[in-house]
C-alpha cells in the first residue's frame, strides 16, 4: 500500500470473474486481494463498498409490462440459484438488476452495486446534447456505454485480448450509426492510463476525450 490506512478511510472492492479481487482507499492505491483475506482487511476501515463487474446482468424499464412480467429472466440468461438478486434504479425509468454470490462480498448487499450503474450514472452528468460514449477498461474487459442526456442507449461489457476490443467498439458505432470522425469517445481511466491504447484507438476514432476523473474517484464519489 502507498501509504498508511487509517480507521476512518473507506474500502472499495472490485470483484472480478477470478479468485482475484482489487481494492483501494481513499489514501492507498489500487491492490490486489484473494477473498481469504478479505476479513482481515476489513477491519481496517470505516465502511466498506463493493463493485461488481460480472455479466450476470441485466438493465430493464422499472415498469414492466405484463407479457415482460411473465417472463423468469433469472432463467433466461441462465443465472444460477444460489447467486443472490440485486435492483438498483438507474434513472427514473430504468434499473439494473444484477446477480452476485454473497458469500464473496464483506460488504452489505446495501453497500454493493454494479459498475454498469456506476458508469451509467457518470455519463448522465455530460451535459452534451449528442450521444455521448463512453468506454472503460478494467483488467481484460473493456465496458461501453452510449448515453443521450439521461436516457441509456446501449451498455454492455466484453472480455478481450489484444486489441481486439476495437471490434467491439466498432460493431457499437456501426449498429447506432455513429461516426467514427465525428462521435466523441470519452475514456475513463482505469487500472492502466487509456493513454496506452491512443494509438490503437487513433488508427479507427478521431475525437478521443480523456475523462478528468479516474474510475476509482468516481466509485468514491458514487458511494460519497
Amino acid at each position: 500500500m502507498s501509504s498508511p490506512i487509517s480507521s476512518n478511510s473507506n474500502l472499495y472492492i472490485i470483484n472480478t470473474s477470478s479468485e482475484k479481487k482489487y481494492y483501494f482507499s481513499d489514501e492507498a492505491s489500487l491492490n490486489i486481494v484473494h477473498k481469504n483475506k478479505l476479513n482481515v482487511l476489513k477491519n481496517n476501515f470505516k465502511k466498506i463498498y463493493s463493485v461488481d463487474t460480472s455479466n450476470n446482468f441485466l438493465i430493464q424499464p422499472k415498469d414492466l409490462s405484463n407479457e415482460l412480467k411473465k417472463i423468469n429472466f433469472r432463467e433466461t440468461i441462465n443465472i444460477d440459484k444460489y447467486l443472490t438478486e440485486k435492483k438498483d434504479d438507474i434513472s427514473k425509468n430504468t434499473q439494473i438488476v444484477f446477480f452476485y454470490n454473497k458469500n464473496n462480498f464483506i460488504s452489505s448487499k446495501k453497500n454493493t452495486n454494479h459498475i454498469g450503474e456506476i458508469i451509467l450514472k457518470e455519463s448522465f452528468k455530460s451535459d452534451k446534447i449528442d450521444p455521448l460514449v463512453t468506454v472503460f477498461f478494467f483488467k481484460n474487459k473493456v465496458f461501453i456505454s452510449i448515453t443521450k442526456k439521461n436516457k441509456i442507449l446501449f451498455y454492455n461489457q466484453f472480455e478481450y485480448k489484444g486489441i481486439n476490443y476495437i471490434k467491439y467498439i466498432l460493431l457499437v458505432f456501426e449498429e447506432y450509426k455513429l461516426d467514427r470522425l465525428k462521435q466523441l469517445i470519452n475514456i475513463i481511466d482505469g487500472d492502466s492510463k487509456p493513454s496506452n491504447k491512443k494509438k490503437e484507438l487513433d488508427n479507427y476514432f478521431v475525437k478521443l476525450n480523456f475523462n478528468k476523473k479516474s474510475i476509482f474517484e468516481i466509485i468514491s464519489e458514487f458511494y460519497g
